[in-house]
């Protein structure tokens, strides 16, 4: 089973930099943010850069996963998070592989 989680990765690397300044508004801890999480065949290493209010960056530093199937959402999902500001966007939980 392929399993690939940049959002859940993401989310993971930012929860430490979250500050609520009200109900309606997020403040970051200005920086730039490493984490890593387990992939189907090895681990995924992320990086995300936040200013106070944003979400500036959000790159795939390395994993081990086949190339051809985690290229389109190791790159469509960063820019999504960027792109929407959010972590809700659609992303890739599994595929079945066949032996």
């Amino acid at each position: 089973m392929l399993k690939i989680h940049p959002k859940m990765l993401v989310l993971c690397v930012c929860a430490a930099s979250f500050g609520f300044a009200s109900a309606s508004e997020v403040a970051f801890n200005p920086g730039t943010y490493e984490g890593v999480a387990n992939g189907r065949n090895g681990p995924i290493k992320v990086e995300v850069t936040v200013d106070n209010h944003k979400i500036s960056t959000v790159k795939v530093i390395s994993h081990k996963e086949s190339a051809g199937l985690s290229d389109a959402p190791m790159e469509k999902i960063p820019n999504e998070i960027i792109s929407n500001q959010s972590l809700k966007v659609d992303n890739i939980s599994g595929a079945i592989m066949w032996g």
